[in-house]
């Protein structure tokens, strides 16, 4: 195990916004208070932020939406 202080690169601030995000979505969700049609938005703009830190999940997204 690592104990080098400051060893691993600092987390890009990002990914804290994503986990908001997705925080927020559940609780909403857990009470009841957004629409389909908001949440599916609210859920777009997740992965959008997503796709924005990681260009390859990006590239993978017609395979998860492919409709066989």
């Amino acid at each position: 195990m690592c104990s080098i202080p400051d060893a691993w690169p600092a987390p890009d601030p990002r990914l804290a916004l994503i986990g908001v995000a997705i925080d927020r979505l559940a609780e909403e969700a857990r009470l009841g208070a957004s629409g389909t049609d908001g949440m599916a938005a609210r859920l777009a703009c997740v992965w959008a932020m997503m796709a924005d830190l990681d260009p390859a999940l990006a590239q993978r997204l017609p395979k998860y939406t492919a409709t066989d």
